[in-house]
Order: C-alpha cells, then sequence, then structure tokens
C-alpha cells in the first residue's frame, strides 16, 4: 500500500479516537455532536493526506503588464472547466455560497483579469485563445468599473453581499477584502497602463484608501503595536490569511510603481516591512506554510501560492526574508520525511478545528 493511503488510514483513526475522547468528556448533546465531528474529521483527515502536495503556481518574469504569478485553475476558476462552486455568467466569475447562492466574488474579478491579461501577453503559450484571452480580460475590467461603490473618505469598494465566517469571525455584509481590493488595483493598474484612462487609475487610487481605513470604518487595515496587517477577512478575531495580505501589498506596488502613486507606495511599505517581519508566524517546520491564524496548514494550492507570493514580493522589494520563505515553502523541495510530516500534521490538525468548531456552536 502506498505510503499516502497508509497515512491517510492512521489520520482517519486518530481522528475518530479524537472525537470519541471528547464525546467521553462532555455532555450528552455535545457528545453527540463531537462523536458526529470526530466520524466527519476523520473522513476529511483521510481525504487532506491522499491529496498530492503540489499545485501549478509559478512566478511569471515577463515584464510588466504582466502579472508576475501564474496559476491555471486557482480558487477552482477554469472557463472551460469550472471547479465545483463555480460558474461563469457573462463571462464573469461567480461562487456558491450558502445561503447566499450563486455572487459574483470581487477577488475572482480581479484574479481572473490579470490571468486572463497573462494569456494575452504570452503568445508562447499553445492552445490559448488570445483573442478571448483579452476579452476576458476587459471583461472583468468593465465589471470593476461598474460595480465600485464610494465608501468612506472617498474610497473605491468592491464589497461582498453575503455573510461569512472565517474561524470565529463574523463578517455581515457589506463587507470588503483586502483579497479583492488589492487584485483589482493590479488589474485597473494593468488598464491604465494599456488603455491610459485616467479614470482607470484614479478607480485604483481610491480602491487603495481601504487598506488606509481600519474595519469599523470600511477598511481592511489592522494595526498592532508596530505592525500594519491588511486583512483578508477584516473582523475579529483576525485570521491573517497570508496570500490576502500578499496580493493586497502586491496591489498596493503596482499602483505605487507603475500608476505614480506616492500614498499606495506608503501603505506599501507599510505592509511589506510588516509581512516581512513577521514571515515566519506563517512557517510551519520550515517546509510548508499556515493559512492564517485557524492552526491550520494550508491546503497544497494555497501553499504553493504562499510561496510563490513571498518570492514574488521578495524579488519586488529586494527582501531576503520573504525571499528565503518562498524557496523553503516550494512542495518540490520536500524530502519523504517532510511530506509525511505535512500530511499528517494536516490532518490531525483538520481533525482537532473540525471537532473545536463542532463543539463551538452548541
Amino acid at each position: 500500500m502506498r505510503l499516502r493511503y497508509r497515512l491517510a488510514l492512521a489520520a482517519a483513526g486518530l481522528a475518530a479516537g479524537n472525537g470519541a475522547v471528547l464525546a467521553r468528556s462532555t455532555s450528552v448533546g455535545r457528545r453527540l455532536i463531537a462523536a458526529q465531528a470526530g466520524v466527519a474529521a476523520g473522513w476529511a483527515a483521510a481525504r487532506v493526506v491522499g491529496q498530492p502536495l503540489s499545485f501549478p503556481v509559478w512566478p511569471n518574469d515577463a515584464p510588466w503588464p504582466a502579472f508576475p504569478i501564474v496559476a491555471d485553475g486557482l480558487f477552482g476558476l477554469d472557463a472551460a472547466r469550472p471547479g465545483a462552486g463555480r460558474r461563469f455568467a457573462h463571462g464573469v466569475p461567480q461562487g456558491f455560497y450558502r445561503p447566499a447562492g450563486w455572487r459574483t466574488n470581487p477577488a475572482f474579478v480581479g484574479w481572473w483579469a490579470v490571468a486572463q491579461l497573462n494569456h494575452d501577453l504570452s503568445r508562447a503559450l499553445t492552445g490559448v485563445d488570445e483573442e478571448a484571452a483579452r476579452d476576458g480580460f476587459w471583461t472583468q475590467i468593465a465589471w470593476l468599473r461598474a460595480n465600485a461603490q464610494r465608501g468612506p473618505q472617498g474610497s473605491a469598494l468592491w464589497p461582498y453581499d453575503f455573510p461569512w465566517r472565517e474561524g470565529r469571525a463574523v463578517l455581515k455584509p457589506p463587507w470588503v477584502s483586502a483579497l479583492s481590493q488589492g487584485l483589482a488595483i493590479s488589474a485597473l493598474a494593468r488598464a491604465w497602463t494599456l488603455e491610459r484612462q485616467p479614470a482607470d487609475r484614479e478607480l485604483a487610487r481610491r480602491a487603495a484608501v481601504a487598506f488606509a481605513l481600519p474595519p469599523e470604518r470600511g477598511g481592511v487595515r489592522v494595526e498592532e503595536a508596530s505592525d500594519v496587517f491588511y486583512e483578508e477577512y477584516p473582523a475579529a478575531p483576525y485570521a491573517r490569511i497570508f496570500d490576502g495580505f500578499a496580493f493586497g501589498i502586491l496591489g498596493l506596488h503596482d499602483l505605487a510603481v507603475h500608476g505614480g502613486d506616492d500614498e499606495a507606495a506608503v501603505l506599501f511599505r507599510a505592509g511589506l516591512a510588516t509581512l516581512a517581519r513577521r514571515v515566519d508566524d506563517w512557517d510551519f517546520a520550515g517546509c510548508w506554510s499556515w493559512y492564517g491564524r485557524h492552526g491550520l496548514l494550508a491546503t497544497a494550492q494555497y501553499n504553493a501560492l504562499n510561496a510563490c507570493l513571498a518570492q514574488v514580493l521578495g524579488a519586488l522589494a529586494d527582501e531576503p526574508r520573504l525571499r528565503a520563505a518562498g524557496q523553503r515553502w516550494w512542495p518540490h523541495r520536500l524530502g519523504w520525511s517532510q511530506r509525511a510530516l505535512v500530511r499528517v500534521a494536516a490532518a490531525l490538525l483538520w481533525t482537532r478545528f473540525v471537532a473545536r468548531e463542532a463543539l463551538g456552536r452548541v
């Protein structure tokens, strides 16, 4: 039997055991939930362990206005074969969210814009309809232009119109995200470069205002002592998702450097300094990354994305701490013992998370 499936069975057994322990230590109602959580977590843990540890994400060294990351299928977005809970409506990506149903996710729009622009600019890619990719980019830009809402201090926001629970944090609509704001800025900065419409640069500049405002004033900025965080989910307790923080910083970089915006440059430097100083907070055993503060390891998709973002930002800002983190997290560098460690740790941490969340809702 292959090692990953042996580990899967072991993780499932440990997960069920954890559920049994929880069941013995709680009241009758909580016992039932704990037992159910243990069984569910056991199956989930087995699935986590059985998944591959790699995902096709890599840095893109093509010159501006190409986006510095290539990741086909990221977020489950593929026009030909959308992932589960994903679809395209009039060329714009949507996700399915209970109980809201199908909704346009602004982060998906921003990502799809830069991903399609990369396809358009990369003539060497085979099987890519470059005209369709170009149209896809401008379709997303049109959506961003049409759906920007005016927020505090003249900010431009793309709020989410459905509730979301991220760990213990509950976000009520309308809420905004550093992930979607940053990707929108990156897309609009490229639209400005390509068409030189002042309205696109102005919209990107207004979108950056969210990074100067705290959550209670409609922004994504959280200050702790000398640190400045840009939150993907700006509600306490803060989840500190690595990729949301990093995509926000990258958007500010694009506006500062290629849009000539001094205020964005200040915001970029503040976020980058914190990310570089605190990057080890997301490091697991020197070989993988945490997703955030949930106590969960990043999935293969998000770990590869975290590695790529750290490497890209490290190169753009000449920041050795980020470059080093990016190198550590690349899955192709894992030895067999590190792979085993990541698989078992991911499964057991997921088990604990599922059981804790189930009991926390009693």
